[in-house]
């Protein structure tokens, strides 16, 4: 049986499937697998056939964070929670053939997990209703420590990582040249060949060049109980200034965008 079948067949094999309760041991892989998009179906009513896979490099993510200012990282814990990508998957298996769907799938969808190993408990990140109330969630079990503006930008870049998805964490955009270059990747996308060069063009003489100028990378900013970060992001045609805050714990709140230039 090739590696690719057996890869399907996870994805449909029935039951739950208990993590490892040991601190610092991973969860069982295909086990885990299945079960991340048993709970991926059911909370977010997929519908279609669909495929895990781990990050490790989330993982290591999180173990930066939690080790960042202690003298030693050689004893420090290791965070107990793994995460996992769901996407939409090409093949089921139906009886005992493995078949190619015929239907048309968002290829943009993407899920996000997070596996709490200790508690056997899995949140919804990326894709989720609520992903920034997931996130808080998740993040009260690392015990983080907040103590720098580096370490916040650090939590910054990991919170976008797992609740905004690679396309909108794209959309930060700190100068002129990264403006542009986001926003010619996305009306390549949004319009057709034969349109989207004047409609760039248009578009890109109407941002004023105050906005332009403006542009900045992400930067922390010192509160009583935590930092205010500030950065600028672009989204189908509009230029915002966005605000999160960010306690000690690493929590955070979403604040009220600012729109600078619109479509």
């Amino acid at each position: 049986m090739t590696q690719s079948i057996c890869k399907i067949m996870l994805l449909l094999l029935a039951g739950s499937f208990a993590c490892s309760s040991s601190r610092g041991q991973s969860c069982p892989d295909q086990a885990e697998s299945v079960a991340v998009v048993r709970f991926v179906d059911a909370e977010a009513k997929a519908g279609i056939p669909l495929y895990a896979e781990q990050l490790p490099g989330l993982r290591e993510a999180v173990i930066s964070l939690t080790t960042r200012g202690l003298a030693s990282a050689l004893n420090a814990d290791v965070p107990p929670v793994e995460f996992y990508r769901v996407v939409p998957a090409s093949y089921e298996l139906r009886g005992s053939k493995v078949v190619r769907e015929a239907v048309q799938l968002d290829n943009g969808s993407e899920w996000i997990v997070a596996v709490n190993c200790q508690k056997a408990r899995k949140l919804l990140l990326e894709g989720s209703r609520e992903p920034l109330a997931a996130f808080n969630e998740m993040i009260k079990d690392l015990n983080l420590h907040v103590a720098d503006a580096e370490t916040a930008l650090g939590v910054f870049d990991f919170f976008l990582q797992v609740t905004r998805g690679s396309r909108l964490r794209w959309g930060v955009v700190s100068d002129e040249m990264k403006l542009e270059s986001v926003a010619l990747d996305d009306f390549r996308l949004r319009f057709p060949e034969t349109k989207r060069k004047a409609a760039f063009s248009a578009w890109w003489a109407g941002v004023p060049i105050a906005v332009r100028k403006a542009l900045a990378p992400p930067k922390a900013a010192p509160l009583r109980n935590g930092f205010n970060l500030e950065y600028f992001s672009y989204s189908e045609g509009i230029v915002s200034a966005q605000s999160l805050t960010m306690s000690v714990d690493g929590t955070v709140a979403q604040g009220k965008p600012r729109i600078l230039s619109s479509r």
